[in-house]
């Protein structure tokens, strides 16, 4: 089976609350979390900037860390997400992802 397209997919909710700014500028970054000589890193996929004024998907292209995890069996330790505001760089709000595979999923 040969993988065509990856993505990570996560969905911006333009919320209201008194710590943000109208239109502020975030960066986000998307990195691979790998072993590596036995200690885990961090390898960047993306970095992208983006406005908080706004509903919808952002979409990141992962095929090459798929490729890897498939074709040279190399472990899924999941997306580490980082982002800041562009105003406020030292708060970074962290998430990471766990990517599971589903058995028997059809699109």
């Amino acid at each position: 089976m040969q993988i065509i397209l990856a993505e990570l997919r996560l969905y911006q909710l333009n919320q209201k609350n008194k710590y943000k700014k109208s239109n502020e500028s975030m960066s986000l970054a998307v990195y691979s979390i790998m072993n590596i000589d036995g200690e885990k890193d961090l390898i960047k996929i993306s970095e992208t900037d983006i406005s908080t004024n706004r509903d919808g998907w952002i979409e990141i292209n992962v095929t090459s860390v798929v490729e890897l995890w498939k074709m040279q069996k190399i472990s899924n330790n999941g997306f580490y997400i980082g982002a800041y505001y562009k105003s406020r760089p030292a708060n970074i709000l962290k998430y990471f992802f766990k990517v599971v595979k589903k058995k028997n999923h059809r699109y």
